[in-house]
Parts: C-alpha cells; sequence; structure tokens
C-alpha cells in the first residue's frame, strides 16, 4: 500500500530543464600495470570517453566530484559537461563499477552526445493526485516507477507526471495511456500496468464502477 502523502501535490505543468553536471577530467596515458591503484590513492580513478564523432579517451576524473555531481542529479541517467584541457564534452555516463568490497568508485565510462542525435535513456516516473478508487476503499499499487524514453539529448524529461486521479475502484491504468512530453517516445510495452487500485477483499465493484 502506498501512503497518500507519496502520490499527492506533484506539479502536472512544471516542466525542469535536464542539468548538465560539470566534471573535470584529464587526459591520461594507455592502462598500465598498477596505476589504478596509484590513482585510488590520490582519490581519483581511470575514465574512457567515448563517442560516434569521438576518438576514444582514456581519462583521470575526481571521485569526490563524480560523487559530488551525482548527490545533485535529479534524474535517473546522468548527464555530465566534462571539461577537458582543450574543451569541453557533453556526455552521458553509460556505464560504471564500483569496488564489490567496499563500494567505492573504480572506472566509469562516458558517451559523447550529439545534441542533434537522439538518445535512449531511463526516466522515473512520478504520480500524482488521489486516486477515485482509493477514495472508494481501494488500495493503489503502483508498478512501474521508470520508463525508457527515445528523445534529442536536452529534451530528456527529468521525470514524466502521470495523473492517476481518474482510476476507479478495481480499474487499472496503462503505459500506452501515459502523456510524455513533446519530441519524447516511450520505448515500452504499452499494455505494461503502470497502476491499478486493488478492491479490498471480500468487497465487490458495482456494476456502475468508473474507469
Amino acid at each position: 500500500m502506498c501512503d497518500r502523502r507519496s502520490y499527492v501535490g506533484v506539479d502536472l505543468k512544471e516542466k525542469k530543464t535536464l542539468e548538465f553536471l560539470t566534471l573535470n577530467a584529464e587526459n591520461r596515458e594507455a592502462t598500465k600495470k598498477g596505476i589504478c591503484r596509484r590513482l585510488r590513492m590520490d582519490g581519483k580513478i581511470p575514465a574512457v570517453l567515448y563517442g560516434r564523432k569521438v576518438e576514444s579517451r582514456d581519462l583521470t576524473i575526481s571521485v569526490k566530484e563524480l560523487e559530488d555531481a551525482i548527490k545533485k542529479s535529479r534524474t535517473r541517467e546522468l548527464f555530465f559537461d566534462i571539461q577537458l584541457g582543450d574543451g569541453t564534452c557533453k556526455a552521458m555516463m553509460k556505464d560504471f563499477q564500483k569496488d564489490p568490497m567496499n563500494g567505492d568508485f573504480v572506472h566509469a565510462d562516458f558517451y559523447a552526445l550529439e545534441m542533434d542525435r537522439k538518445i535512449t535513456a531511463k526516466v522515473n516516473l512520478s504520480v500524482s493526485g488521489i486516486p477515485k478508487g482509493v477514495d472508494m476503499g481501494g488500495t493503489l499499487k503502483i508498478f512501474q516507477k521508470m520508463v525508457t524514453v527515445r528523445c534529442l539529448p536536452d529534451a530528456t524529461p527529468e521525470n514524466i507526471v502521470v495523473d492517476i486521479k481518474d482510476i476507479g475502484l478495481g480499474k487499472t491504468l496503462y503505459l500506452k495511456n501515459v502523456e510524455v512530453p513533446e519530441g519524447v517516445e516511450l520505448i515500452v510495452d504499452g499494455n505494461a500496468p503502470l497502476a491499478m487500485v486493488a478492491v479490498p477483499r471480500g468487497a465487490a465493484v458495482s456494476a456502475g464502477a468508473e474507469e
């Protein structure tokens, strides 16, 4: 059962601009034996930057800078302005590795973005409103908290807010019913349920119950 407070008061009209987090990086030579350990002792880790139109580059980044940037991020995917000695590159973190023993970052991969070329990204889902079915005694069940979208990098929504107030008792809202911002395409099974209002045990839904 969801806390009633968790799905009340989200502004459906609010549209937040995608934030690119600043991350300083240094070029480095191809990895040599023992270099990763030395970098970690200096609070740094190796990273790689690559892309369709960017030659792969071996980098060094600060672990603290990376962690601080991640804490500031409001999106599921992480987007960066990578500051290099010869310029800035907009990039998306594609992968990372952590030490299985202590959870510390040990490596990161960044994909250089082309701002006029669409990407596939994961976006958080938020719900807003009190379903009619909840007011009738039902229990809200949410099945999806994230979706995959395709869009231009700077059109990637911070999250997608779904109005659930019209879900009636015993009814289901499907992903195909979700409205997305202009220029954003959902890459999902539209018949997958997003949320439903379950009928209380022992109760029956009347024939006139609304959708």
